[in-house]
């Protein structure tokens, strides 16, 4: 794991995401500005309906301030539809945004150490973006147009009377500066208030999981006095928020009450010295009231409430994003291999300094349009050898090649193209059975698609699946394990790879429909074929079979392994796998009888 972020950290986050929105941003703060108009205009029209209508005996010309006013609240309700817009196009890219950095983040972690995204991963990613943007949104749409409000209001006030504006504006600067610097000691202390929080959940995991060792060992005593360790430092974690959130009084106090209360007592002087008139004194308490009071209290609230909120997921998200792997250094001086031919250099690899290796000094020539088999007792490292030879894991010493070149200066996207691994847990996307086919696909060609079902039996899965062009969102499931192999299967036949791994990517096939399948990739045009065999009729279909029994691999045809190797000789015996007959050997044609309905096989491996 990662050091972790700062709080703040994920405010530029958010802040790096939205950047490229300017546009929509600047649309949203000039609909929020028509928003606020009615607190800049009703102090100025009420002091004018009194002053210069109903006090003077002109209620006509009163009536008509007031219908100012009333014209302002509309302007306002058209505003209030088009601020949607804009908005939109700021939250609705920044969760697409988050998305598609958690998701690599998340895979890449996954990737890296071969293992599944945990629990928590998963959730960050269906709750944690969905609350960045439920919060942006709110806080966008509301403290915008509150913080404009007050702004506006002070305007109104300023504009009805400069001395009623000289009364509330310094009050008002003090009371959103305190807040502007109380905002980041309020994140710090809600922040570290969440973290004390999971302290307690992850200490009561294992106190609950630990129960019965804890209580064999006598230790129940020291189990609950850490517990309750973690419960006072995350009280006193929340008292230290509760404390800062006091501010939020202080602030609504020095920014509202105490205009008001000055304005109030100084009203009686200033109306006896003609500074100030009553239309303007109840103006510029309209302003008070009714628009900045209420707009700096919504203000401070949502900053400290939903702002925080936001402050703390965003600072989640960035560290899950920064616990991601490293990102790849680029490859020095990338170079297009020529041909394809795959080699293995000297290769050593282990899973520590202290662990035997996988495999040790190892040499192995992989010509253009071999097909090769691996295999060997479970666990022994026969998919490690399927990761050192397509690239996904590096190995400790020794060089593995392609066409010629190491495949550290062959560009990834590049290698991916022409090395595939196909592996047994077979992977759909969301989308049609014809996209899953043609998902690796350079070009759709009708022609391949409709030989590919052929060869792989894939019409009786597509007539399940009602249809090519059928989505598999809700059908996925349903399909069966071997189904959902033949697919990815067939979407590999249709990519432009030219060397194929297959590994234990039929193990949920009848070994009949397995034959075919390796045979359709065998006979494929332009291939290298390796198989890492779920049955020894795989190795004796393949030109060569490297048994991996050792740190020093045996590499020989079938028959020859028979003979220079017992374990091997002793499996093939169980099996009675030398007298298989081989239905599918290369430039035969097997292919053309229909496959045989997927089911249960007696002849698989332990």
């Amino acid at each position: 794991m990662g050091e972790r972020t700062r709080p703040g950290t994920g405010w530029a986050l958010l802040r790096d995401e939205t950047r490229g929105h300017g546009a929509a941003l600047r649309r949203l703060t000039v609909w929020s500005t028509v928003e606020a108009l009615p607190a800049l205009v009703t102090g100025i029209a009420v002091s004018k309906a009194l002053d210069d209508g109903y006090l003077a005996s002109r209620p006509v010309a009163g009536t008509a301030w007031l219908a100012v006013v009333a014209l302002a609240l509309l302007v306002k309700a058209l505003a209030a539809r088009a601020v949607f817009a804009p908005l939109a196009d700021v939250v609705e890219p920044l969760r697409d945004g988050l998305t598609r950095r958690l998701v690599t983040a998340t895979v890449s972690r996954a990737a890296a150490v071969r293992e599944g995204p945990d629990a928590s991963a998963i959730a960050q990613l269906t709750g944690h973006i969905d609350t960045v943007r439920t919060l942006t949104s709110a806080l966008l749409r509301s403290v915008l147009r509150m913080g404009l409000t007050v702004v506006m209001a002070l305007g109104g006030a300023v504009s009805v009377s400069p001395v009623a504006g000289l009364i509330a504006g310094p009050p008002l600067v003090v009371a959103v500066f305190v807040l502007c610097r109380a905002l980041p000691v309020m994140a710090r202390r809600r922040h570290a208030a969440v973290l004390a929080g999971e302290a307690v959940s992850r200490c009561m995991g294992r106190f609950v999981a630990g129960m019965r060792d804890i209580a064999a060992a006598g230790a129940s005593e020291r189990a609950v006095a850490d517990v309750r360790e973690a419960a006072e430092r995350h009280a006193r974690a929340l008292r230290a928020a509760a404390s800062t959130d006091a501010t939020r009084i202080a602030v609504i106090a020095v920014g509202c009450h105490l205009p008001m209360i000055a304005l109030l007592l100084a009203a009686p002087w200033l109306l006896r010295g003609h500074l100030l008139t009553v239309g303007e004194l109840i103006g510029a308490v309209l302003c008070l009231t009714k628009g900045i009071e209420p707009a700096l209290r919504a203000v401070t609230s949502l900053l400290g409430a939903w702002g925080l909120q936001l402050g703390v997921v965003a600072d989640r998200l960035r560290d899950v994003i920064d616990d991601g792997p490293a990102t790849a250094a680029p490859c020095p001086r990338p170079t297009r291999p020529e041909g394809s031919d795959l080699a293995l250099d000297d290769v050593t690899f282990a899973f520590g300094a202290s662990a035997t290796p996988v495999v040790r000094s190892f040499d192995l020539s992989i010509p253009h349009g071999e097909h090769l088999a691996i295999v060997g007792p479970s666990g022994i490292g026969k998919s490690t050898l399927v990761d050192l030879l397509s690239g996904l894991r590096p190995a400790d010493s020794g060089t593995v090649r392609y066409g010629g070149v190491p495949l550290n200066r062959i560009r990834p996207d590049l290698l991916r193209r022409e090395v595939t691994v196909i592996p047994q847990e077979a992977w759909l996307i969301p989308g049609t059975l014809r996209e899953n086919l043609l998902y690796l696909a350079a070009a759709p060609d009708p022609h391949s698609l409709s030989e590919c079902v052929d060869l792989f039996g894939l019409a009786p899965v597509i007539e399940a699946a009602g249809g090519l062009d059928a989505s598999l969102a809700h059908r996925a499931r349903s399909l069966s394990a071997g189904e959902r192999q033949l697919i990815a299967l067939g979407r590999a036949y249709l990519s432009p790879a030219r060397v194929v791994i297959l590994d234990e990517a039929t193990s949920s096939l009848d070994a009949e429909v397995e034959a075919r399948a390796e045979s359709a990739f065998a006979r494929r045009e332009n291939t290298t074929l390796i198989v890492v065999a779920h049955r020894l009729a795989s190795a004796a279909r393949a030109d060569r079979t490297v048994l991996l029994e050792g740190d020093q691999p045996l590499v020989a045809p079938h028959s020859d392994l028979l003979s220079m190797s017992a374990l091997y000789a002793e499996a093939a015996e169980h099996w009675s796998v030398a007298r298989v007959a081989l239905p599918a050997a290369r430039g035969s044609n097997a292919l053309e009888a229909p496959p045989p309905p997927l089911g249960d096989d007696q002849g698989a491996l332990p």
